[in-house]
This record gives C-alpha cells, structure tokens and sequence, in this order.
C-alpha cells in the first residue's frame, strides 16, 4: 500500500477508478454501437516497481495508447492490450484481427489504437476530475506497441519526474459483437509527483475536512 495514503484515501481513489472505467464503457458502448458491460478484475494502488514485477511478462508485446494530461494535476494515462484483447476490439471494430506489427505499421490502425485511447482514457480522466473538482485537461493521444517493459520507461518521459505510486485498474468487457464475447484493457493512472501531492490533499478536503 502507498505510504502517503490511509486505508480510506485508498478507498477514494478506488472510487474515482470505478467512475473512470464507467464512463469509458459508456463510451465503448457508443463506439461499438451496442451495449457493453463492464467487471472490474483488478483495482489496486501499487508502486511502480510492484506493477513492472507483477504485471504480465516484460518481454510481452502489448499495444499502449498514452494520453497526458494537464491543469491542477498533470501526468499520463495509459491503456494497454494485450494481442488477444487487441484482436478482440479490432475484430468488432474493423471486422478482422490486427497482429503487433500492423499496429506498429499500418498508419490507419495506428490511429485506430490512438483513437481507442483518446475516448476511452479521455472519459476516464473527465470522470476523475468530475469526482476531485479538479481542472484537467487532455493533450493529444499517442500509441506504442512494445514490450511492457519499454512502455513503463516511455510513459516515464512523460512525467516531470519519477514516483512510485500508481494506480492501476484492469477491466474486463463483454459485449455481443466483440469475438469471444469479451476484451480487456488495463489502465495505468500516474500523476506526476508533484500532482499527486494535489490529488491526496483534494481527497483529504473534499472527504474528510
């Protein structure tokens, strides 16, 4: 457990994650054009080197979308796929599997995977920052596929610097026209040092003045 963070700040942050992947099922269920239902698999604030360790295996290739944001709090979300997961959406998407080297060359489902990540992410952070009342804003989407180990190190670029914590959330989708009936994606929340800080004192205002 994050040394900053008590037992009922934790709890917060559970909450604004479970509002974020709600609102970005309510957005994959309009991208898709039919309902989506949403079970949250795994919900937990780890250190970042927990996560590298636990998380699959490093060498696997996965698709990444990185999206920044900016305001009261700044840093980056990122939503990683696995092959199976990413074949799932592009299977309902486009109506066919997509391997990691389309992704990486192909510039339509390049986009594609950026899109995914600009809607689905972008509701996530909208929601957060509906629960904190803090003001954030998104910059533009990127994409990556890679082993996870460089993705974490990519996304660190991104930070002003290093921290431990992260707040980590991994939700399964089910809709009827995804093959094999659902689809997984894995959000990665990491303020910046500095955000973070603003965040646990939000929480301690708006929850427990």
């Amino acid at each position: 457990m994050n040394k900053l963070l008590d037992e009922r700040l934790a709890d917060m942050l559970r909450e604004a994650a479970n509002i974020g992947s709600g609102h970005a099922v309510r957005s994959l269920s309009i991208l898709l054009g039919e309902p989506v239902t949403m079970q949250p698999v795994d919900l937990k604030v780890v250190s970042f080197q927990e996560l590298m360790s636990e998380y699959g295996e490093k060498e696997e290739v996965m698709a990444a979308s990185l999206l920044p944001f900016y305001g009261d709090l700044a840093g980056i979300v990122y939503l990683l796929f696995s092959q199976e997961d990413m074949n799932a959406l592009a299977g309902s998407l486009i109506g066919r599997p997509v391997t990691m080297e389309e992704l990486k060359k192909d510039p339509y489902l390049h986009s594609m995977l950026k899109e995914l990540g600009n809607i689905l992410s972008g509701a996530y952070i909208s929601a957060i920052a509906d629960f904190t009342s803090l003001d954030m804003q998104t910059g533009s989407p990127s994409a990556a596929v890679d082993m996870a180990v460089s993705l974490w190190n990519e996304g660190l670029t991104y930070m002003q610097e290093a921290r431990n914590e992260v707040l980590f959330l991994e939700s399964e989708w089910k809709s009827a026209s995804l093959p094999g009936g659902t689809a997984s994606g894995r959000f990665l929340f990491l303020p910046d040092a500095a955000s973070y800080q603003v965040l646990v004192q939000r929480l301690e205002e708006k929850f427990y003045a």
